[in-house]
């Protein structure tokens, strides 16, 4: 799932002031909250984008890091998206829905995979197909676990039970569920064969992944409803983990700048030279290096780095130039650096 540029989520341009933030926040989620469209699945993902949008934005730190690095700034220290969408509506607004009351779903849980993809790949974008195992709701038994229900004996059908604890002279009670029906009430007495009375079963998914542009090592997609299934509530969702291979000729490191290493020889540091450069797209690139570039100078070729997700722009290539020292040398080479030795001195 690709980002939208979060000022374009809020419907707003760089540079306005908080308060404009908060307004077209409030705006925007009164009118995508879940409570006012039941049902509607996309209505909700819309308020989890707009609050996640307002979440980075209306936070310095955070926007600062964002209006310079764009959604990478999420591989650079954890917390970059830290609350719930509904958390968040109501920490800031208060009850503004005329007191509705969210019924939030259980929610299953995630599923997670990671795949392996090349510096090329992540370059241009790629689709992928692979399969995975997850929970889903038994078909036999509908998630019921079996047939013929009869209330759990160890709570009474309550589905709940009273935990005494003694401490001293004093008697504490506290409400938990009952470990047997698991708050249900009732327990099964004929467990489905196929399930074996869990009401899940796994099932082998084949699943086709669009993997954007400039995509980074460790990033994660998120597809909704993809996950485990649970009884009586929704998907969860799943989490595809790019896996970065290492390349032969290029480093990168966070961000959509890319490092190459051009070993050069003496006479090319001292006298200068021009020197070709191979690039990601394929189509090598010449520099001139100056005379007397020290070791470790770091040269620049704009854009010609990954791309930047979610934008027209690319990263830069980096070149660090060293010296290449060889292995061996010819007499007549060891002569003349003798010579030159003696004209240093």
């Amino acid at each position: 799932m690709i980002k939208r540029d979060y000022y374009e989520v809020l419907g707003l341009k760089k540079g306005v002031s908080k308060d404009e933030i908060k307004k077209a926040y409030r705006k925007l989620a009164m009118e995508f909250h879940p409570d006012r469209n039941p049902d509607n699945k996309e209505a909700e993902e819309k308020f989890k984008e707009i609050a996640e949008a307002y979440d980075v934005l209306s936070d310095d730190e955070k926007r600062d890091r964002y209006d310079k690095f764009g959604h990478q700034s999420a591989e650079m220290g954890s917390g970059f998206y830290s609350m719930d969408p509904f958390e968040l509506f109501r920490r800031h607004f208060g009850d503004v829905m005329g007191g509705f009351q969210r019924q939030k779903k259980v929610k299953g849980q995630d599923a997670r995979i990671n795949i392996k993809l090349s510096l090329e790949e992540l370059f241009t974008g790629t689709k992928r197909k692979f399969s995975y195992k997850r929970l889903i709701i038994c078909d036999e038994c509908k998630g019921e676990g079996g047939t013929g229900k009869e209330n759990c004996t160890t709570c009474g059908g309550r589905g709940q039970l009273v935990e005494v604890q003694r401490i001293g002279t004093m008697v504490m009670q506290q409400v938990i569920t009952c470990h047997v029906c698991n708050g249900s009430g009732s327990i099964i007495t004929k467990k489905c064969e196929k399930c074996e009375g869990h009401g899940l079963v796994y099932s082998n998914e084949l699943v086709e992944v669009d993997i954007p542009a400039g995509m980074f090592n460790g990033g994660v997609l998120i597809i909704p409803d993809k996950g485990n299934g649970i009884k009586g509530g929704v998907n969860g969702d799943l989490q595809v983990v790019i896996n970065e291979i290492p390349h032969d000729n290029f480093e990168r490191g966070n961000g959509s700048d890319l490092k190459y290493y051009l070993d050069l020889s003496y006479p090319d540091i001292i006298l200068g030279t021009e020197a070709e450069i191979p690039t990601i797209e394929g189509k090598p690139a010449k520099i001139k290096i100056k005379e007397m570039t020290q070791p470790g100078t770091l040269l620049r070729l704009k854009g010609k780095g990954m791309p930047i997700p979610n934008s027209s722009n690319r990263g830069d290539l980096i070149i660090e130039v060293n010296i290449a020292i060889p292995e061996r040398v010819s007499d007549e080479e060891k002569e003349l650096l003798k010579e030159l030795k003696k004209i240093q001195k």
